[in-house]
């Protein structure tokens, strides 16, 4: 995994205001009522749903309120799994942002956004549970319904 590719997808860990300019919270924050969700669960979460319900929405407001509430801002990653392809991609990608900042203290967000798209994502984040997620790291995973049940079906 590059590190330029997680900077360029985590731009508040060089900067905190950064997630003010991110269009996803943009738009929520901008509608009347605003889009507001509690974010007090410290499990982790599998967030399975179709297309264009608001799951990216949700994750980039949670990283809004983490950083609102004094998060270190290097303390939360998020990754887009679209372009991924296997489960080792993803272990690469949680290793790589474990190496950049692991001298960071703190509780560490893993925020995975339609992992669904990766294969065997499923053995990916098993491992992750058993191995690295701890009560140090909360692991929140996002993916589209269609797309794991379309895999299921092959």
């Amino acid at each position: 995994m590059r590190i330029n590719d997680l900077i360029r997808l985590n731009p508040w860990w060089n900067d905190p205001s950064e997630i003010e300019n991110d269009s996803k919270v943009i738009e929520a924050l901008s509608k009347s009522p605003a889009k507001t969700y509690s974010y007090t669960s410290l499990n982790n979460t599998i967030l399975l749903g179709p297309r264009q319900v608001g799951k990216t929405t949700y994750l980039k407001l949670m990283i809004h309120h983490l950083i609102k509430h004094k998060v270190d801002p290097r303390c939360i990653l998020y990754f887009s799994c679209e372009l991924l392809e296997r489960k080792s991609d993803i272990i690469d990608l949680i290793n790589t942002y474990n190496n950049l900042f692991s001298n960071i203290p703190g509780f560490k967000y893993i925020l995975l956004d339609e992992i669904t798209f990766v294969n065997n994502w499923e053995a990916a984040v098993k491992y992750l549970l058993d191995t690295w997620i701890n009560k140090n790291n909360l692991l929140y995973v996002t993916g589209s319904s269609s797309i794991w049940l379309f895999k299921g079906y092959e």
